[in-house]
């Protein structure tokens, strides 16, 4: 069987524009006059050295979708059903991201950031459902020389 994962995957840019290290990228964000940052990355991308250099550049309150979410004991009882212990007669899960949060942990995020007057980031997965509003910065990484 051959496998049609792209190794090498590739998005042509109409229109857009593309922004080289981190001074750059966060002078750039800075121009703007958006109240919520929501910096995305795609899968691979080590997150966790994004928002240090992401931090340095843009001062502000930082949000962190992954701090709502339920814990992994809890995880784990809520994928039970459809997972299962027998590795062939699980299901595909009638869940969506919005289960997977803590209804407490989401609605105090929610409230502190209503509250919040500044300018402020909100970081991870699915944070639609942290809040609805804006502008997305899609960050992607590469070693340093690597240009493909």
């Amino acid at each position: 069987m051959k496998s049609n994962y792209d190794k090498k995957p590739f998005i042509q840019m109409e229109g857009g524009r593309c922004w080289q290290g981190w001074e750059e990228v966060g002078k750039v964000i800075r121009m703007h006059e958006e109240k919520v940052i929501v910096p995305e990355t795609y899968p691979g991308v080590q997150d966790e050295e994004v928002v240090s250099r992401l931090q340095e550049e843009l001062p502000g309150r930082w949000y962190f979708t992954g701090d709502a979410f339920l814990p992994e004991e809890a995880v784990s009882k809520l994928v039970y059903p459809d997972v299962t212990d027998d590795e062939v007669f699980g299901y595909i899960t009638r869940l969506s991201m919005k289960d997977f949060f803590d209804p407490v942990r989401l609605r105090a995020m929610q409230e502190e950031i209503a509250r919040d007057a500044g300018a402020s980031m909100s970081m991870g997965r699915a944070h639609r459902w942290l809040r609805g509003d804006g502008t997305y910065w899609y960050i992607s990484t590469c070693p340093a020389g690597r240009r493909s």
